[in-house]
């Protein structure tokens, strides 16, 4: 299943505009009319690239607050916060399905002839498919559809950093939900998936350099303090001292008896004997958890209850687990029986034990660091059961973990590329690895569904150079995909180096009038691909001038100045031979040999 059209009468800044992203069919919409016919387009794609799905690629460019985002948003938005914006929104989206002449219709508040309230009169949304009279391009054999099957999913992911407000909620939730019927939605912030896959393609990133390069020094690590700090709710101080303590306590109540003895604050602090800084660390992270989950007891309990798990002399991972059963036990007060939180505290106890397997030469007092190049990623190495851990967990639905189990970060890694690694492993995980299973099924074999993938600036943070190298990374990624499971992609970008990639006919315009209102530019006589940046960024970004404004405002003082005097061909000033003196020192700074040599030019003029 492919998106080929969207006709959006009122979405945001949005109105009144289509956008078609297949130039195999020509889609017309007019007095609530739609007439789809298959034409005959051009054979380049194919003729470029192949039977890569690349050539099923679309890319939307277009200046600061025209639209791109609000687009990828109409298309990928869950249910939810679809359902939530139907009283004022309206627009329909058209997915050519198995046959060219098969199709599926996704509307919202819209009035198509034949098409809506076919069933129900006063729904506002709803899915059809129907097929068209090959020679007209009207609709023919229109049938509602209750439920859309999971044949097919839009993929919806972006960083979530770059919004001012992020419409999503901040949970991980790739869960395939399809409340109201429509076509499933997944929302998948870069960061937020994968472990594994980000830690092999940074590994093999790092590959590219030689074995001494400080990139070898990137380094997977979690440390911990994670979650005791994100409630306010306080417990009883006596508590963290008999069952909730850490060596970091035990650091500073040490540190607090040497300065009673009159001994310096930074005397070196004995440990038990039978600690390492592996054990210590491992403990202080458990109760980070412990005093959690303590808190958040704190919070549902009946204030005068006896709680059990504050009694008696127990390891910390077993009082994990009674906290979590207390939390499921008491949760109905939150509108169910039963809860999810027991599953966590096994979760707890795996990473612990994993854990205490690793090497002792990763852990330090507060943080457990292991290089990537380091980390064995084989089939039920210790690493990659950890990860496993860490993708496979679920958000408690009371609010419990929201984001993660085990929050980390990379070490020496810049910004550039930690992006390319969540990018790359987004696309890998729901566009390479993804499959729908039955119960019962085994994912060897299971299908792997239609995907429609939204990016949204992925290159955002990265080197040129790997902007450059975008496109093409893609199509090899994305190759391993069986041909059987189509594979659409969709990508806003701010990158004249992805355009260069591109044939006019994958390439959308966007950009807004004097009100703020988006104008979408479908056709454009500019051809992009192999073509010059310069010219790639003046006609696909909107941009005026190629350098900047403040090196264009200066030289074009100094070319009116030249232009000037020698039109005036008199005796020049002593303040003018003095401009001229220091312009013909500071003309071999201008990079641009255009602009340079028509410098140069009158220069030589006044001679």
């Amino acid at each position: 299943m492919q998106l080929i059209y969207c006709y959006i009468s009122r979405f945001r800044n949005i109105v009144n505009q289509e956008v078609a992203f297949n130039p195999d069919y020509e889609v017309h919409f007019d007095d609530h009319k739609l007439i789809v016919k298959k034409r005959c387009s051009s054979n380049n794609r194919n003729y470029l690239y192949g039977e890569n799905f690349i050539k099923n690629l679309s890319v939307i460019v277009g200046r600061t607050g025209s639209g791109k985002t609000n687009l990828l948003q109409l298309i990928g938005m869950d249910d939810y916060t679809r359902f939530e914006s139907m009283n004022t929104d309206a627009y329909f989206l058209l997915y050519q399905k198995d046959a060219p002449e098969h199709f599926v219709i996704e509307y919202v508040g819209m009035d198509i002839e034949g098409i809506t309230n076919v069933d129900v009169p006063e729904k506002k949304y709803g899915l059809a498919e129907f097929t068209i009279n090959e020679q007209t391009g009207e609709i023919v054999k229109i049938e509602p559809i209750p439920k859309f099957d999971s044949s097919a999913c839009i993929i919806n992911a972006f960083d979530r950093s770059s919004f001012a407000n992020c419409p999503y909620d901040d949970i991980r939730n790739e869960r395939i939900e399809n409340p109201y019927g429509l076509i499933p939605r997944i929302i998948a912030p870069f960061g937020r998936f994968s472990v594994s896959m980000e830690c092999i393609l940074l590994k093999n990133y790092i590959k590219g350099f030689p074995k001494e390069s400080i990139k070898y020094k990137a380094a997977f690590e979690i440390t911990c303090e994670n979650w005791q700090y994100e409630l306010n709710t306080d417990i009883d101080e006596r508590l963290y001292e008999k069952y909730y303590w850490t060596y970091k306590d035990y650091v500073e109540n040490q540190k607090a008896k040497n300065l009673k003895k009159g001994l310096p604050y930074n005397t070196p602090v004995t440990y038990p004997k039978d600690t390492t800084p592996k054990t210590r660390f491992i403990h202080d992270l458990m109760v980070d958890y412990a005093i959690y989950l303590r808190k958040w007891v704190e919070g549902i309990r009946v204030h005068d209850m006896d709680l059990s798990v504050d009694h008696g002399k127990k390891s910390i991972l077993k009082r994990i687990e009674e906290l979590c059963e207390f939390i499921d036990m008491y949760s109905e007060e939150y509108g169910t029986k039963y809860g999810l939180v027991w599953q966590i505290s096994s979760d707890i106890k795996d990473i612990h034990d994993l854990l205490m397997k690793m090497d002792e030469k990763y852990f330090s007092e507060d943080s457990f660091s292991i290089p990537v190049d380091d980390i064995d990623l084989s089939e039920d190495s210790i690493m990659q059961n950890l990860f496993e851990r860490m993708e496979q967990y679920r958000p408690d639905e009371y609010g419990v973990f929201t984001k993660e189990l085990l929050p980390f970060h990379w070490t020496h890694v810049s910004a550039g590329e930690y992006q390319y690694a969540k990018v790359w492993g987004v696309i890998e995980e729901f566009g390479v690895h993804m499959k729908v299973m039955e119960q019962g099924e085994k994912y060897r074999d299971a299908k792997m569904p239609d995907i429609i993938f939204l990016l949204d600036e992925p290159e955002t943070y990265m080197h040129p150079e790997m902007c450059r190298q975008f496109v093409h990374t893609l199509s090899q990624i994305v190759e391993r995909r069986p041909k059987e499971a189509q594979f659409q992609i969709i990508v806003t970008t701010h990158s004249p180096f992805i355009l260069s990639d591109l044939l006019s006919d994958q390439i959308i315009k966007m950009d807004f009038d004097d009100m703020g209102l988006c104008k979408i530019c479908q056709h454009t006589d500019k051809t992009y691909f192999a073509a010059n940046i310069h010219t790639i960024m003046a006609e696909g970004f909107f941009l005026k001038y190629t350098i900047g404004e403040q090196a264009r405002i200066f030289l074009q003082s100094k070319f009116d100045f030249l232009k000037k005097i020698v039109e005036r061909k008199e005796e020049l000033t002593f303040e003018e031979k003095e401009e001229i003196t220091h312009l013909k020192e500071f003309v071999p700074e201008i990079g641009d040999e255009m602009i340079r040599y028509s410098f140069e030019h009158l220069l030589k003029s006044l001679q």
